[in-house]
């Protein structure tokens, strides 16, 4: 906040277009984890494959599954379990940052990053 105080502001505000300096922007971090998925996908059909990642990939392809922008959704929970469908060419998510399992083990980013 106090080092990149514009940078924070796009990324507390238009998230898609949050970008660190020499990085890519969460929207072009968005499609590149929307092709790789895609591939993972297309190389699996009929499987069930499970994929670990960070939260800001994991919130793309969820709103992406859901149909959303990924900044309408909050972050996924610490260690939660969020789940895609692929089928003709298309993701869906009718699970998302499913943490129930996890008890009183549950912990998630604070709201304000």
């Amino acid at each position: 906040r106090s080092d990149y105080p514009e940078l924070f502001y796009i990324w507390a505000n238009e998230f898609a277009q949050g970008i660190t300096p020499g990085g890519e922007t969460v929207a072009e971090l968005q499609a590149r984890v929307l092709a790789a998925m895609t591939k993972i996908a297309e190389e699996n059909k009929g499987k069930r494959v499970l994929v670990f990642s960070h939260g800001t990939p994991i919130r793309a392809m969820g709103a992406h599954g859901m149909g959303a922008s990924i900044g309408e959704i909050p972050w996924p929970s610490n260690a939660s379990v969020t789940t895609l469908e692929y089928e003709n060419g298309r993701f869906t998510c009718p699970q998302y940052s499913r943490d129930d399992f996890m008890g009183d083990l549950v912990t998630r980013l604070p709201d304000d990053i």
